[in-house]
């Protein structure tokens, strides 16, 4: 007997009929002069781990180690249409800081037929693979990234500082010892109450106020961590070190952005964004120039006082 085997029936995407929001984009994503005053994207990265490493002098510190999965520009709103359709928008769009672009980023492939078709007829717009996680960022209108666009690891220099954003660990349901540093009860002469909060405000006017510190959920916040010095970027494997600590577990996905705190600001950087075919043959002749403050060797950039 003849076994059949049925074609997969494939149906057209009914939302990308839904024409996107009309805004003027670059046709080309090309080198431009930075200014003090233009923001740049950021990108999505994964934190992998934590990795001593040692000055040139001996001293030891620990460095974060994190991964930049294939960055792509996903979509990019002007700052009226931002305004007119998010409600987010209507407070960022023309903030103090003036009129900003939304650029959304996208970062590690996802299985299409696990996303909804709405979801998906977001990146078939403009002809890109489907991502699994998405990011916004705030930019200038002359550091505008056409959608398509990869961004690399280098888009960020040895030497710089970023801010990383991201969830703090889950600690889950914990108690007022651990949540908020409680001492506790006794350790003798209670019963049951070692690690009890104690009274919580039954007399007096004999209410619990708002905003008490009880047992409760811990963690699982939004966390910035602003001012971490770049100190290596492997280009081949896409990995950045940073000094310092960042939010989440292993495997956390981050924001990386660039750092405007005081002296820790950005600095002549790539803009709007690091070329690797036009710009990486040039970033290589850093040794020649003895005041950058990085150098190139076994294919990866270190900065100067590192020791390798």
């Amino acid at each position: 007997m003849e076994r059949t085997v049925h074609a997969p029936v494939i149906r057209a995407n009914p939302f990308m009929s839904l024409k996107p929001p009309p805004c003027e984009l670059p046709q080309e994503t090309e080198p431009k002069q930075w200014e003090p005053e233009s923001n740049r994207v950021g990108l999505l990265a994964r934190k992998i781990g934590v990795f001593p490493q040692w000055s040139v002098d001996g001293t030891r510190f620990l460095c974060t180690l994190l991964e930049f999965p294939k960055n792509l520009v996903i979509s990019a709103l002007d700052p009226e249409t931002y305004y007119r359709m998010s409600m987010v928008g209507k407070n960022k769009a023309y903030g103090r800081y003036g009129p900003r672009w939304r650029i959304t980023v996208g970062a590690v492939d996802a299985d299409p037929t696990k996303c909804t078709a709405r979801y998906r007829a977001t990146f078939e717009r403009h002809g890109l693979p489907v991502k699994k996680h998405l990011a916004s960022f705030l930019v200038t209108e002359d550091a505008v990234v056409k959608p398509g666009t990869e961004l690399h690891v280098c888009h960020f220099k040895v030497g710089q500082f970023i801010t990383a954003t991201g969830h703090t660990i889950d600690w889950g349901f914990q108690g007022g010892m651990h949540r908020w540093g409680f001492k506790g009860m006794p350790a003798r002469g209670t019963t049951k109450s070692h690690r009890r909060i104690g009274a919580i405000g039954s007399k007096g006017d004999a209410r619990v106020r708002p905003g008490k510190r009880m047992p409760g959920h811990m963690g699982y916040e939004w966390r910035s961590i602003p001012g971490l010095e770049v100190l290596r970027i492997n280009p081949e494997k896409q990995v950045m070190y940073i000094h310092g600590s960042v939010p989440g577990e292993i495997g956390e996905i981050l924001l990386i952005k660039d750092c405007y705190h005081g002296k820790k600001k950005i600095q002549d950087p790539h803009f709007p964004t690091f070329f690797y075919e036009k710009d990486f043959e040039e970033e290589k002749k850093c040794n020649e120039n003895p005041d950058s403050p990085f150098v190139y060797e076994d294919g990866e950039f270190f900065a100067r006082h590192l020791f390798r």
